[in-house]
């Protein structure tokens, strides 16, 4: 199936809030996703059958903390629990300490300049 078909099925059966930015990278990324409120919002296939991963049909996290293994998460397989969660501010939800530390680095080599 081609990336583009099934991004498009990934979100044919629900409404894409106007206000998310779409940052999905087709090619790179298993899934679409959008940015909203501080927050990534992967969307998997409604099917769990046709899945590229495991695993719950939603996933989010704070936007900043990609790619981090400590970050804040909530994996779901309701849309209502993803409109609820994303209007909660990021700077209540437990914050990454890798990315904590990662920036405690980068402004100690800053300083040192």
């Amino acid at each position: 199936m081609k990336v583009k078909t099934y991004f498009k099925q990934c979100v044919e059966d629900i409404v894409i809030p106007n206000n998310w930015e779409n940052v999905s990278y087709p090619g790179g990324d298993v899934c679409p996703s959008y940015a909203y409120n501080g927050y990534q919002i992967m969307i998997e296939h409604s099917n769990p059958e046709l899945r590229e991963l495991e695993g719950y049909r939603f996933v989010v996290f704070i936007e900043e903390e990609y790619g981090y293994g400590d970050k804040w998460l909530l994996e779901t397989d309701s849309f209502d629990d993803v409109l609820k969660a994303i209007e909660i501010p990021t700077t209540t939800r437990p914050q990454s300490e890798m990315l904590a530390k990662d920036k405690e680095d980068l402004n100690n080599d800053h300083s040192r300049k």
